[in-house]
């Protein structure tokens, strides 16, 4: 529930349903009432989308969102962004049937706006000149007629009539000689009860230009020509041509043309009934405002819209308006009112305000968190489903990573990534202003400052993909979710699926298997097995078309997060006693080098592939990081600050690879304290369940943190050239590299791809540039 605020009234009708491969849309006169859906006379426009291949539904369908963006901006600054953001999101279930649309030829989906082109203007653009009949059909005119005498004006040899229903039209005046005729419609429509609600004109030009409009306008100035200090927003849907005359005849608006006039004494009961309703009607009320609910904090925040109250309390209220909680202390930050509860904020969906006795202001209450969490589709919620039974006994967890799997790599998720570089960049950042400074006392815990990561993805299959993936999996948890439906899919083929979208009682998921553990654990080893073969060549093909680099750099993060999950669960009793891996050493090892390969080298340098697609930070590269460091530890590499005589050449080098891994990836990662403590995390899922495990694994930290707190400020030139040092290419490589080989005239050093060599004479030494942290 977004209020919109506009000069005159927020009055469109919309309603936009999407589903995975098909779409409706209704625009009307229809309010969201009772009375609305079930007893009046109204007209909506019912448009069916049959898929991304259905030209005209689709531009109809970028048009109503088009239309519905543009209002929810109208809100920017006026309401949370939290909040605003969580409404766009719905364009992530739009924009596949909506993108690359060319716009219709015959039917338009219109809005009003205050700052935009008045909506006769927009109509009269697109129609002919040659109108021979206009009839007008609506329940609300303004005072002075405003519209029929402008359809009068600029259409002059037009016959003009007016439908109204005399027992609920409101008419503030009596119409004067204006060349339109007011015909009684009750006929027209023989129904025992029903108020005409319905708007609609008809603009008979007698040939293939005819066109017909209705929606929310009501035949008013605001509506329709007012000014921007006192235009409506409206809606409404023009059709042109044969559709036009084919939606004319379907109602009966072509037949209004004979209808006889309404008696002129009519009219004083009609205005002075309209009168008494509208003095009724203009008692004064509160105004509504918008707030939002942090559960993590307990605060809520709420617009004051433009004004500065004074506030002496205010009630929360729960869904049932039955009072939550009063609180008496509020702090105002600029235009922003800042309270915390007691009893927490989930329950909490309104509230009034108080200056002493008087109701300030209404406020509704959101959850942008809610919402973001219910903005997800029916093949998110099945793949959430699957994720939270991985640990089950009941459930098949091969057929959970054929389900992942399906995501990862699906087509979707890739125009994901692309749709939120996109918007990354063409949202500009917001420079800090003196109102969203609150206070310049600061922690001295919280000194340096991080440097804020940005996320590239809000939402879609693979970025709530990703967030799942990196939340822990209890042991032995013992959920059931959708899963097989009344047509005898699986979960499987459910993913991606388009069907039935009746609401159906839950059914497992998973149902139960007649496999053994080790014959369910062999089978997860094989899915794991191709999971990382494919990601090797998705890398492969990101590393030939770099539109797929970013893509395939969180695909990545989606595939080992996974693999850290089915590693945990190796740890537990269950599936250490199955006596097989879930994901075997080779295939582990095999996705570290490749992806390092394809990550690090000199030839590619994907690994701040989406960085520098968005030009800043993101946190996807810093989980990225952190999962490749897991991997490592997890196939037993760590530093070797020694290199040893009695290393052979082949162990010397693998060591000295395994150095190089962490000089790139922990400096980034210490630098981030919640990095830290996600790597911090990983470790603790997967190590095994003794106290001698637990210790080597916080020895293993305690000592590859320190590595990398030395590293962090950087290096500089100093030290002599060895085996196992450090050293940089001048001019060429500036980055430390680990020395692999030494002679007398190259120093040599692996490049994560290859064995790169250079004359002695360009290669020197580098030690870190130590902190002054360490240095006390």
């Amino acid at each position: 529930m977004l209020p919109i605020a506009a000069p005159g009234a927020f009055h469109p009708k919309l309603c936009i349903l999407v589903g995975p491969k098909k779409a409706s849309v209704l625009i009307g006169s229809h309010n969201l009432t009772l009375s609305g859906f079930g007893y009046n006379r109204e007209i909506t426009n019912w448009i069916e989308i049959a898929g991304a291949k259905d030209s005209e539904g689709a531009a109809l369908l970028s048009d109503a969102w088009s239309m519905t963006r543009q209002w929810i901006e109208m809100e920017r600054g006026k309401t949370s962004d939290a909040l605003i953001e969580a409404a766009l999101s719905l364009a992530k279930f739009i924009e596949p049937l909506a993108s690359k649309v060319k716009p219709s030829a015959d039917v338009f989906a219109l809005t009003h706006t205050p700052f935009g082109l008045p909506l006769l203007d927009q109509i009269s653009n697109k129609i002919s000149a040659s109108v021979r009949r206009i009839s007008v059909i609506g329940a609300f005119f303004d005072k002075e007629l405003a519209l029929v005498g402008e359809l009068t004006r600029r259409w002059p040899t037009a016959e003009v009539v007016v439908g109204i229903d005399p027992q609920s039209v409101q008419l503030l005046a009596k119409p004067v000689s204006s060349g339109a005729r007011y015909v009684d419609t009750r006929h027209m429509w023989p129904v025992e009860k029903g108020y005409l609600h319905a708007k609609a004109i008809y603009f008979d030009c007698g040939d293939e230009n005819s066109a017909f409009v209705s929606g929310s306008a009501n035949p008013s100035r605001p509506a329709w020509i007012g000014p921007a200090t006192s235009s409506n927003v409206e809606a409404v849907l023009l059709r042109i041509g044969a559709g036009a005359r084919e939606a004319a005849a379907g109602i009966g608006l072509d037949r209004i043309f004979g209808l006889a006039e309404v008696d002129p004494g009519v009219f004083d009961a009609i205005v002075e009934r309209s009168s008494t309703e509208v003095r009724l009607s203009e008692s004064p009320s509160a105004p509504m405002w918008t707030g939002t609910a942090c559960s993590e904090t307990g605060k809520i925040q709420i617009s004051c819209r433009g004004t500065k109250p004074t506030i002496d309390r205010v009630d929360l209220f729960c869904g049932d308006m039955q009072l939550v909680e009063t609180v008496k202390c509020y702090q105002k930050a600029g235009e922003e009112l800042i309270g915390i509860t007691t009893g927490g904020v989930d329950r909490v969906r309104s509230c009034l305000l108080y200056s002493g006795d008087l109701i300030v202001a209404r406020a509704m209450i959101h959850h942008p968190q809610i919402i973001s969490a219910l903005a997800q589709s029916t093949r998110q919620h099945q793949i959430r489903a699957a994720l939270s039974g991985l640990g089950s006994g009941e459930g098949d967890i091969s057929k959970v990573i054929a389900s992942v799997e399906r995501v990862i790599f699906s087509e979707e998720a890739f125009q994901e990534v692309q749709r939120g570089l996109r918007e990354h960049k063409a949202t500009p950042s917001r420079l800090k202003t003196d109102s969203d400074l609150e206070t310049l006392a600061i922690s001295v815990a919280d000194m340096p400052k991080e440097k804020k990561k940005v996320r590239v993805l809000k939402s879609g299959d693979l970025a709530y993909l990703i967030d799942v993936l990196l939340r822990r999996l209890s042991e032995g948890l013992n959920t059931t979710a959708p899963g097989t439906d009344t047509s005898g899919r699986t979960e499987e083929e459910q993913v991606g699926a388009d069907g039935d979208e009746e609401n159906r009682m839950a059914e497992p998921a998973l149902p139960g298997t007649t496999l053994s553990d080790r014959e369910v654990a062999l089978a997860v080893s094989r899915r794991a097995r191709a999971l990382t073969r494919r990601m090797v060549d998705q890398l492969k093909l990101a590393s030939k078309d770099t539109d797929r680099r970013a893509s395939a750099v969180l695909q990545l993060i989606a595939v080992l997060a996974l693999v850290r999950e089915l590693r945990h669960l190796d740890k537990t009793p269950r599936w250490r006693a199955a006596g097989h891996l879930l994901v075997d050493v080779r295939d582990r090892r095999y996705l570290l080098d490749e992806a390092l390969k394809y990550l690090l080298g000199s030839t590619f340098h994907m690994l701040d592939e989406v960085d520098r697609a968005t030009g800043c930070d993101t946190e996807e590269g810093v989980q990225l990081k952190v999962l490749l460091l897991w991997l490592a530890w997890d196939l037993g590499e760590e530093l070797s600050e020694q290199v040893r005589i009695v290393w052979d050449a082949s162990e010397r080098k693998a060591k000295l690879c395994a150095n190089a891994i962490f000089l790139k990836l922990i400096p980034p990662v210490v630098a981030q304290s919640a990095a830290r403590a996600e790597l911090e995390r990983s470790i603790s899922l997967t190590v095994h369940r003794t106290p001698e495990a637990a210790t080597r694994a916080s020895t293993w930290l305690k000592r590859h943190l320190q590595f990398g707190d030395l590293w962090s400020s950087g290096a500089r030139v100093g030290g002599a050239l060895r085996i196992g040092g450090y050293c940089r290419v001048l001019g060429t490589v500036d980055e430390p590299r680990v020395v692999i080989d030494l002679t007398d005239r190259v120093v040599e050093f692996w490049d994560f791809d290859r064995i790169r060599g250079f004359a002695r004479t360009h290669v020197v030494g580098v030690v870190p540039a130590i902190p002054d942290s360490l240095t006390a």
